[in-house]
């Protein structure tokens, strides 16, 4: 299902770069230096699914994260892991990914897509993703409540949204080329009970230069429809 989202997508950039503007955390993807010295610091804070404690908030043991932080820990964890079902139980009923090309998966598809990736299905090209990794998700700026003016999520209550510099690798099966995913993510999180669940992901990736195939997220996804 497609629906506009440049509205959307006017009143994130805005925002976000109000926000990192003033955390004075703005970086140039087109300076290498200056991301290499985002990476550098996010090496420092990030470890891998054998050691998920993201952001230094490990996953919880059950299934509600307790707080936005952890649940971002427990996603990154699933995500890396490639356990479709322990995701399934993070993702909120009323979840959208926002794609970049403007449209927008819903929780159904969204889910399906990401189960094909996680288990080795073949994409519509015959690709099979074999590992699944993410290499930094930096939090750039606090959690902000969201607000009356976002077209997606104003009425649900509690929701809250946070941006990340993110990148993700995907290794193929059977070949030395690797889907690197590059660029900003915003993350929305909602209560649910006494705990927090995925609600929406916003997809302002590019991909990387220079380094294997360049690729947005949303194209990663795409090959799975």
């Amino acid at each position: 299902m497609k629906r506009p989202v440049r509205q959307l997508g006017i009143h994130l950039v805005v925002a976000s770069l109000a926000l990192l503007v003033a955390c004075g955390q703005v970086t140039d993807p087109s300076v290498d230096q200056d991301r290499d010295l985002v990476d550098k610091r996010a090496t420092e804070r990030l470890r891998g699914p054998a050691d998920p404690t993201w952001l230094g908030h490990a996953p919880p043991p059950g299934d509600v994260p307790a707080t936005p932080d952890e649940l971002v820990a427990a996603v990154l964890a699933a995500h890396d892991a490639r356990d479709p079902q322990r995701y399934a139980k993070l993702v909120h009923d009323g979840y959208l990914f926002l794609r970049s090309d403007g449209g927008v998966y819903e929780r159904a598809v969204d889910l399906s897509i990401l189960t094909k990736m996680m288990v080795g299905r073949s994409g519509q090209d015959g690709t099979v993703i074999a590992s699944m990794a993410t290499e930094l998700f930096e939090p750039l700026g606090a959690w902000s409540d969201v607000t009356a003016s976002d077209p997606y999520f104003s009425e649900v209550p509690g929701a809250v949204s946070r941006a990340y510099e993110a990148r993700f690798r995907y290794g193929i099966d059977g070949s030395d080329v690797t889907l690197e995913v590059t660029g900003l993510v915003i993350l929305y999180a909602a209560p649910i009970g006494d705990g927090y669940r995925l609600l929406g992901l916003v997809d302002m990736t590019y991909g990387a230069k220079d380094r294997s195939e360049a690729i947005d997220w949303t194209g990663v996804r795409a090959r799975f429809e």
